[in-house]
């Protein structure tokens, strides 16, 4: 009787299981491919500023770490106490920056106070030539590519979540068998049938829509994982125990 009743639990706690990791499947095939067309775009974009600039990526690499250094070297005392006196006389401030735009090229002109106060902003008595290329140019590049290995990353760990998410669902897949392997009576083998065939089910639809997805197509194969072993973490991302079976499997049980 106790080794039917556990036996039960599992196959209660696996249908609320197969639920929750369903639910994971659509949001992962949506966020891969947007990330990857804007990655592209983006890539594209600084491809552009490079022959545009008639600069390599050697070159590029050191406006990034120019940057990199400026930021560091500009202390937040200073920057803080800039800003402390724009909110204390943002009246004259406006008034200072009409003047000014009114004797400056298009190029050094100032757009509004809110783009003064952005805290990354760039002062146009800030700007160096260095190299004959201003700081705000290197900037601009510095932006685009820390865009590119944000959406790198993600895009990474996504996969990487695609992957567990599948080796999540071999793991069930294994866990029913041996219930079956270890279940003598016909009710519970009968809902351990359908769990089985209902999970190999969802396999199929999860397989062909990562499949679809040329950066997961390598992960989704038959025999990935130790499955005894799989990490109680991973389990919990994608399972919750805190619902039962059912009614229907209920009334097989009885």
């Amino acid at each position: 009787m106790a080794q039917r009743t556990h036996s039960f639990a599992h196959v209660a706690v696996y249908g609320v299981e197969q639920n929750e990791a369903s639910k994971y499947v659509p949001n992962t095939l949506h966020k891969i491919p947007k990330d990857s067309a804007e990655s592209k775009k983006e890539t594209e974009s600084l491809q552009d500023m490079k022959q545009t600039l008639a600069v390599d990526d050697g070159v590029l690499h050191q406006w990034v770490t120019d940057v990199q250094e400026w930021a560091h070297t500009t202390t937040n005392k200073g920057r803080n106490k800039i800003r402390r006196k724009i909110n204390e006389e943002r009246k004259k401030l406006a008034s200072a920056i009409e003047q000014h735009n009114a004797l400056v090229d298009a190029s050094l002109k100032i757009v509004s106070i809110e783009e003064v106060l952005q805290n990354d902003y760039v002062f146009p008595w800030q700007l160096t030539e260095q190299d004959d290329v201003n700081l705000l140019t290197k900037k601009k590049v510095f932006d685009k590519v820390m865009v590119i290995q944000r959406l790198e990353e993600e895009q990474t760990i996504l996969v990487q979540e695609a992957k567990q998410h599948w080796l999540y669902l071999r793991s069930q897949e294994h866990k029913l068998n041996r219930l079956l392997d270890n279940i003598i009576s016909g009710g519970l083998q009968c809902v351990l049938q359908k769990k089985l065939h209902q999970l190999k089910a969802h396999q199929d639809t999860v397989k062909t829509s990562y499949q679809t997805i040329d950066t997961i197509t390598e992960h989704i194969t038959g025999d990935e994982c130790e499955y005894s072993s799989w990490p109680e973490h991973l389990e919990a991302l994608y399972s919750s125990s805190t619902d039962l079976s059912s009614d229907e499997d209920d009334m097989l049980l009885l």
